[in-house]
């Protein structure tokens, strides 16, 4: 079994899994073809929900790695 995790900004703590993975085509490395958002939306002692600032940094984030939209937003 393959698993992935990373720890994101701290700033949006106690949810602390938030972060981005970008997948590559085998024949260009530097050209995305889909960004993957993780966000964490709690559990165990924490409330299960996405955050105002985790919207925010997710807003933030899709303009910063994918500015004129190229690749499109699917939910």
């Amino acid at each position: 079994m393959l698993s992935h995790s990373s720890s994101g900004p701290k700033e949006l703590r106690p949810s602390v899994s938030n972060y981005v993975l970008q997948l590559s085509s085998s024949e260009d490395p530097h050209s995305p073809v889909a960004f993957f958002y993780i966000l964490d939306s709690g559990g165990g002692s924490c409330p299960e929900v996405i955050s105002s600032a985790q919207v925010e940094w997710f807003n933030s984030t899709t303009q910063k790695i994918n500015p004129d939209s190229s690749l499109k937003v699917a939910y």
